[in-house]
């Protein structure tokens, strides 16, 4: 950085001014302002600036280059603290050595280089002691050591094992004190069972098959998951709806009520604008006009043979019955595109409703 470079030139001024009072005909000091006089020494200094070469500043070499005039730094050294025992003083160490736009590692243990030497690569042979609650197969007790610590094999005991030979540890395993997983206990701040144990700082480890719940997650920590276990319920299955009545599933019976409402309202604006229209064959007394122009229930009959697909047995003289026929014809395609897209979907598909939906719906079932 800029402040570590400023440092350096300084004692690399300071290291010339040392070498200078050494030399025959240095004069400390015969500069003056008034009259002006240089000082006649400065150029024996500035001559040893000059020549430094490898000038150990303390974090690193530097040396003067005479093409850029400035100080180039050869390297600098890492000293970093190290601990080599949990527990245990530390001590710095010479960890990496920056020069020429490289890092050299210096520091190496458990078969790797590092340049900051407490970089965790395990636990340095310490003594761990792991909560494993029996569970055969995957924690079976093999023999008893007493106090309640076990050599154990298994899922569970392999798994610790491995992990103690990757992490450098040493271990223990034993039983929970009170025979238990680990719960919630009235009135105590504390766990039961291993998580407890490793709540209170007894154990440094819980190995099992630990369910992962909330509660747990709130007071200690979980590694990834090892090993996952599912449960499942099973229930007769339903059995199918007749299909009898699939004809009406497409719409729900607010839509059939209000569809079949639609047909009174439908005939009766046909029929009111055929009946008050003046320009009805009927109204114009014309030769071809029939009765049926003005009939409500023939109207009714109309639109419910549109409904159905079936076509009609007369079309209304008058312009404004027709506009509105044209409307119902509209609304009677996209209403039959949609039935017609909704049964295929569930003839195609048989959907079956569960029985049981909730813990309440499985211990009420008869």
């Amino acid at each position: 950085t800029l402040d570590i470079r400023l440092v350096d030139a300084i004692e690399a001024l300071a290291k010339a001014l040392t070498d200078s009072l050494t030399q025959p005909g240095f004069l400390e000091s015969n500069a003056s302002c008034f009259p002006l006089q240089p000082w006649s020494s400065g150029a024996q200094v500035l001559s040893n600036v000059m020549s430094l070469s490898s000038f150990d500043s303390g974090r690193g070499e530097i040396s003067y280059n005479s093409t850029t005039g400035f100080f180039n730094a050869h390297g600098v050294e890492i000293v970093a603290s190290f601990t080599e025992q949990v527990g245990a003083a530390a001590r710095f160490e010479l960890s990496g050595r920056f020069s020429s736009g490289s890092l050299t590692k210096l520091f190496h243990k458990s078969g790797g280089a590092f340049v900051f030497p407490n970089t965790f690569t395990g636990f340095n042979n310490a003594s761990i002691v792991a909560c494993a609650p029996p569970l055969h197969p995957v924690t079976t007790v093999k023999a008893e050591l007493g106090n309640r610590s076990f050599i154990g094999t298994g899922y569970v005991p392999d798994i610790v094992e491995y992990l103690s030979k990757k992490l450098n540890f040493r271990y223990v395993l034993k039983k929970p004190d009170d025979g238990q997983w680990g719960g919630p206990v009235p009135g105590s701040p504390y766990f039961s069972g291993c998580v407890g144990e490793v709540q209170r700082g007894i154990v440094q480890l819980g190995a099992g098959t630990f369910t992962k719940t909330t509660l747990r997650d709130s007071v200690i920590d979980f590694s990834a998951d090892l090993f996952a276990e599912y449960n499942g319920i099973l229930v007769p299955k339903p059995k199918p709806s007749t299909k009898m009545w699939n004809v009406f599933y497409p719409l729900s019976w607010q839509l059939w009520l209000c569809l079949a409402a639609s047909l009174f309202v439908a005939a009766f604006c046909v029929w009111i604008m055929a009946y008050y229209s003046p320009f009805s064959a009927v109204n114009l007394q014309l030769e071809c006009a029939i009765t049926d122009e003005v009939n409500y229930l023939e109207y009714l009959w109309t639109v419910t043979g549109c409904l159905m697909q079936q076509g009609q047995d007369f079309y209304p003289f008058a312009s404004s019955p027709r506009i509105s026929l044209c409307f119902w014809f509209f609304f009677v395609v996209i209403i039959g595109a949609s039935y017609t897209a909704f049964l295929t979907s569930m003839l195609t598909v048989a959907v079956t409703q569960p029985t049981i939906k909730s813990l309440e719906d499985l211990v009420s079932q008869t």
